[in-house]
């Protein structure tokens, strides 16, 4: 089974978003096996598991069960790694959606993008590799929102939805998405999405730069070429140690818990 993974930039701004909604950022660093030395590496891909723990360690020690919608309503650019510069340059809102489709992988290989259009009504679909990831609530409400988030930037007016569409089920509470769409939201659907109306596919974008657009396309394209699997063991291993030496010693029980790993195969790896 492939092994999913993300940008490192992305998962940074999960942090960021946790750490300003008061949540100790060395804790949750801690409880998710993750280092920030990662987090600062903007080619790093870290993988599903720990993202999924991020996740779901940030919203019980926030308290807030709406936290993938903070975690959207923060996106920038640099979110999207070299991505978000390339989708932020584009002519259109279509333009930047359809780059977006061909090389969100380089954000996240989970699931895929598709554009759909008819005569009055576009969507922008995120399909969910498998069922356990339509399920994963947070998940999909930083994505859809910060598609949301980032689009109305790039557009640079207040754009109006037609609808929302998430995977997982209805919440007790609706209001918080009422309040961040202002449209129909519908759950329990087979694909997460924004959908609206086709005439603002062809409204130009307020940073639109052909050049900068041309540069950051072909380094995402490399980015994409380039993509590296998740961190190996040993460099996570190198990683732990060197984010470790300022908060004193520790034992190999604790840094094998940190690592996700046994003890029998920290000890291995650091023979090599």
């Amino acid at each position: 089974m492939k092994n999913h993974t993300f940008n490192a930039c992305y998962v940074k701004t999960i942090v960021d978003t946790a750490e300003s909604l008061g949540v100790s950022r060395t804790k949750l660093l801690n409880l998710a096996s993750l280092s920030e030395q990662e987090l600062l590496l903007a080619k790093t891909r870290i993988d599903e598991h720990r993202v999924r723990l991020v996740l779901e360690y940030a919203v019980i020690l926030s308290g807030n069960p709406y936290f993938g919608i903070d975690v959207g309503r923060a996106v920038q650019p640099g979110t999207y790694s070299a991505l978000g510069y390339t989708l932020m340059s584009s002519k259109s809102l279509e333009e930047a959606i359809e780059i977006n489709c061909q090389y969100g992988q380089l954000v996240s290989d989970i699931g895929h993008v598709e554009l759909t259009k008819n005569k009055n009504t576009a969507s922008m679909i995120w399909h969910p590799g498998n069922s356990a990831t339509a399920l994963l609530r947070p998940l999909q409400e930083a994505i859809i929102t910060g598609w949301w988030t980032f689009s109305q930037w790039i557009i640079g007016n207040k754009a109006k939805l037609t609808s929302v569409h998430f995977c997982h089920p209805k919440p007790h509470d609706v209001s918080v998405y009422e309040k961040v769409f202002d449209a129909p939201v519908y759950f329990s659907q087979k694909y997460a999405a924004l959908s609206f109306d086709t005439h603002y596919l062809q409204k130009s974008l307020t940073q639109r730069d052909e050049d900068l657009h041309l540069l950051m396309l072909q380094k995402t394209k490399q980015m994409l070429n380039d993509l590296p699997q998740s961190l190996s063991y040993k460099d996570r291993i190198d990683l732990y140690i060197s984010s470790s030496i300022s908060q004193g010693p520790t034992t190999l029980e604790d840094a094998a818990d940190k690592l996700s790993i046994s003890i029998r195969s920290l000890r291995h790896y650091l023979k090599k």
